[in-house]
């Protein structure tokens, strides 16, 4: 979840591993080019490690939904 606090956007850590692993999933099935076609596997999972790694240095908890 976000907020915006003075125009910049402000992450909030999650404290629910099923509604972190809901959203995640959600936002992975629609990731999708301008033109609807789904990425090439090695964009979709460049973009899963960018998120793992943000979590990783970011989250207030150890997220084991990463390790799977």
């Amino acid at each position: 979840a976000s907020e915006i606090v003075n125009n910049d956007i402000v992450q909030k850590d999650y404290f629910n591993f099923t509604q972190l692993e809901l959203e995640l999933i959600q936002f992975f099935m629609a990731l999708r080019r301008k033109d609807k076609q789904p990425y090439a596997s090695t964009s979709t999972y460049n973009c899963y490690c960018a998120i793992a790694h943000y979590l990783r240095d970011n989250s207030l908890m150890r997220l084991s939904v990463l390790a799977q």
